[in-house]
């Protein structure tokens, strides 16, 4: 798991400095990914994951396709679902949209506070998407 929260680690600095997470990091994360599932599960665990993956992606392209999430927080979901599987998935994928919101809350009021004003307030997910794996890991799953 500790590969899990190094690639998060990197997709976060990445889209915090250049508002995208490179494909390379999502690459690597599935590389990691397979990898983990292979040592943990075999083969039979590696194509699970494989296929766990490719669901909760396709789960989430009509949350990107409505404007929520970008692409890249799609992928690093994906890759989250990988190391994870897919029911704690969902709950990672809960996690972070309450980590989202409070931090909406936060823009918002400061925004409202300091009368800063922008066309378009932007949230890097993958900030909340960290704080969904680590809530999962300390606080358990959801369902």
């Amino acid at each position: 798991m500790i590969f899990l929260y190094g690639i998060l680690c990197l997709a976060v600095v990445m889209d915090l400095f250049t508002f995208r997470i490179s494909n390379r990091i999502i690459l690597a994360g599935y590389l990691a990914g397979i990898c983990y599932r292979w040592l943990t599960g075999g083969w039979i665990g590696t194509g699970r994951g494989i296929l766990e993956a490719a669901v909760f992606f396709l789960l989430l392209i009509p949350v990107y396709r409505f404007g929520a999430f970008g692409g890249g927080d799609i992928k690093l979901f994906s890759v989250c679902a990988l190391f994870t599987g897919i029911m704690h998935s969902i709950s990672i994928f809960i996690y972070a949209c309450f980590a989202g919101a409070f931090i909406s809350i936060i823009v918002l009021a400061y925004r409202l506070i300091f009368k800063k004003t922008r066309k378009k307030a932007v949230i890097h997910f993958s900030i909340p998407i960290l704080f969904g794996v680590i809530a999962l890991q300390t606080g358990g799953s959801i369902l």
